[in-house]
């Protein structure tokens, strides 16, 4: 079920899953409402997982999660 989900949706390049944004090395989700966001990335090769989670509005915790994983 997972594979399925996590499975590019769209020809090439970013797409999206089901219920996941699919990158060629990694899938996600992102989201919040006012005074809340949240990040998931996972790194299937690296077996690597960020989440972040902020009592702050969008785009804060978005934008903490693509710090840290420029550094990975």
């Amino acid at each position: 079920m997972l594979r399925e989900a996590t499975r590019n949706h769209k020809a090439k390049g970013r797409g999206y899953g089901l219920g996941f944004g699919v990158n060629a090395d990694n899938f996600g989700h992102v989201g919040g409402a006012p005074g809340t966001s949240a990040a998931l990335r996972v790194y299937p090769g690296t077996r690597t997982m960020l989440a972040v989670v902020s009592n702050v509005d969008e785009p804060g915790a978005m934008e903490v999660e693509e710090a840290i994983a420029a550094r990975l």
